[in-house]
This record gives structure tokens, C-alpha cells and sequence, in this order.
């Protein structure tokens, strides 16, 4: 293209001498206007240097006229003050040239910079909720198999400490039991938390029962309740978008809840031909579109990694839906 540029640009100044000489007669000293635009276009083009073997160009087809038609040219001032707007217009434009090359290059060197720190922060981030993540299943683990292995310790010992008070015809025998069924309360809590925190069935039996067991959690442990239901089969969904989605579903649910005042959500899984369609639908307030909080910047980094998209939230009888579309289809090496 700035070959083909150049081109036109050379066959434009032969066309000038042409249009030169064939309307002096009739425009006299005149002629000389159009060059002024030409030669900054020539500047621009070809630099200072090049606007300078223009300016020389132009000025021999000038002398040229005022040695042909010598006895017609009405202004030979019109020679020295041309001369002189030939150079104030060649060094304006090649400057204007150098310092538009010099801006983009700047520009270019900003974009580069701008794309490494975009990528440093991409990997940052990565890292981050990768750790995230592992602090999770390592803290959900350690709920699993510590506390709750102690309170099923402690339960067993009440309930055994019930039946033996009982046995004897003790009064206390009543407190024990209690006690064991409080402590079976708190274990079932503590087991529902772990749970949430580390949904081992994904890779087992599927997102539709990992997120089920996710709305049991919040059910018991959220002033909310949540109702799920599968549109159609999603078992072959690979692990790593379903455990996103997953993340992406506890995530919502938690946002709806504390920032909508949300106390009834459905989520529904679904599938076309070519995306898996989580949709959760709540009763509380439409969210903020101005809003920005960490939880939905997470979400959409969630849904980067999958090559998902969410579809703007609208409200469908008197309750507002949100939509999460993700490819089946996903790329190599997304995590």
C-alpha cells in the first residue's frame, strides 16, 4: 500500500508539469498554487529529505515556465516568495512526518508494554486462584477429616454417655442425648462447609449433583433457599468447566444473596448444540450495572478461562436472570 502510494504520487507530479505548462497561458503565474499542496503531501510522504528533491522539482518547472513564457509572466516575485513557502511548508510537514512516526512508535512500544504487564497480571491472577483454590480443598479437607472426625468422636461419646446415664435411671441421661444431637447438628454444618469448599463429586458423578449438594449447603447455612433443576444431561461436561461453573454458581449465589437480598434462586443447567447454559434466577434486587466488586470481576475471569460469556441480566416474571454460556467446544491448555 505506501508502495502503491509513492507510485501515484510521482505520476501526480508528472501531471502537474503537464497541467503546468497547458494552462499557463490561461492562469499565468496561478499554476504555481496547486504545487503547494503537493509538495506537503511530498514532505509528508517522503520525509524532509525528500520533500527538499520535491521542492527542487517544483522550483525547475517554475524557472522552466518563466523561461518559456517569459514574455506572458505577469508576478516573477511570485519566484522568491515560492521558494520561500516551499521550504516553510517542507519543513513543517516533515516534522509533522517525524514526529507522527516518532508518536507511533511511542505507541507501539506502549502497546507491547501494555500487553506484557496484561500478561504478567493474567498469570498473577492464575496463580492466585489456583492457590485460592488449593487453600480451599486443603482447608475444606482439613474440616472433613479433623473437626468433623472429632465431633464424630464427641457424638459417639454421648451417645454413649446417654445410653449408660440411661441405664443407670440417671436424670442427665436426657442433657446427654441432647448434647449428642447438637453435636450431630454441628458436624452435618461443619460437613455441608467442607463440602462447598471442596466438591470432590465433580470428577465422580457430575456439576448437576455437586451443585444440588452446593444448594443443600446454602440451604441450611444461608437465610435463602435454592432450588435446582437439569434441563438436560450435562454428564459429559469436561471436569475443568464444570468446576468453574461450579465456582461460578457458588459465587452468584453468594453475590445475589448478600448484595440483592435475594431468598429464593433457581439455578438451572441446560444445553444447546454448541454451549453448556447455566442460568440462576433470584427474587431480589436487579444488580447494579456500575457496580464493580471483586466477585464479579472473579466471575468474569472465570469465565475467560472457559471462553464463556455472560448474557446481560433482564428480568423474567418479576425475578431477575442471569445467563453463563460456555462453549462445548473449549481450547487446548485453558485452565
Amino acid at each position: 500500500m505506501k508502495h502503491l502510494a509513492h507510485i501515484l504520487y510521482l505520476l501526480l507530479c508528472i501531471v502537474y508539469a503537464h497541467f503546468s505548462f497547458g494552462l499557463f497561458p490561461e492562469w499565468n503565474s496561478n499554476v504555481i498554487i496547486p504545487s503547494i499542496p503537493l509538495l506537503a503531501v511530498g514532505a509528508w510522504l517522503f520525509g524532509t529529505s525528500g520533500g527538499l528533491l520535491i521542492m527542487l522539482y517544483l522550483i525547475s518547472i517554475g524557472f522552466a515556465l518563466s523561461q518559456v513564457f517569459g514574455d506572458q509572466y505577469i508576478y516573477f516575485m511570485d519566484r522568491a516568495t515560492g521558494t520561500v513557502i516551499y521550504f516553510a511548508i517542507t519543513y513543517l510537514f516533515g516534522n509533522l512526518k517525524k514526529q507522527y512516526e516518532a508518536i507511533r512508535a511511542t505507541n507501539r512500544l506502549l502497546d507491547h508494554r501494555v500487553a506484557e504487564r496484561d500478561a504478567q497480571l493474567l498469570a498473577q491472577t492464575k496463580q492466585l486462584l489456583d492457590t485460592a483454590e488449593k487453600t480451599r480443598v486443603d482447608r475444606g479437607q482439613e474440616l472433613h477429616d479433623g473437626v468433623g472426625q472429632q465431633l464424630t468422636g464427641v457424638q459417639l461419646l454421648c451417645s454413649s454417655l446417654a445410653y449408660q446415664l440411661e441405664h443407670e435411671g440417671s436424670a442427665q441421661s436426657a442433657i446427654a442425648y441432647r448434647l449428642s444431637i447438637t453435636t450431630g447438628k454441628a458436624h452435618n454444618h461443619i460437613r455441608r462447609i467442607a463440602r462447598t469448599l471442596f466438591p470432590v463429586r465433580i470428577a465422580q458423578v457430575g456439576l448437576m449433583s455437586a451443585l444440588t449438594e452446593l444448594a443443600a449447603c446454602f440451604n441450611e447455612i444461608r437465610p435463602a433457599h435454592i432450588l435446582v433443576k437439569e434441563l438436560s444431561d450435562t454428564s459429559s461436561m469436561p471436569e475443568t468447566t464444570a468446576l468453574q461453573l461450579y465456582r461460578i454458581c457458588q459465587e452468584s449465589c453468594t453475590y445475589f444473596i448478600n448484595q440483592c437480598n435475594a431468598t429464593q434462586l433457581e439455578v438451572t443447567l441446560n444445553t444447546s448444540s454448541k454451549n453448556y447454559i447455566l442460568r440462576v434466577a433470584h427474587n431480589g434486587t436487579m444488580p447494579d450495572k456500575n457496580m464493580k466488586t471483586s466477585i464479579l470481576g472473579l466471575i468474569q475471569y472465570r469465565l475467560k478461562q472457559i471462553n464463556g460469556k455472560q448474557i446481560r441480566p433482564r428480568t423474567i416474571t418479576e425475578r431477575s436472570v442471569i445467563f453463563y454460556e460456555v462453549p462445548k467446544k473449549q481450547l487446548q491448555g485453558v485452565a
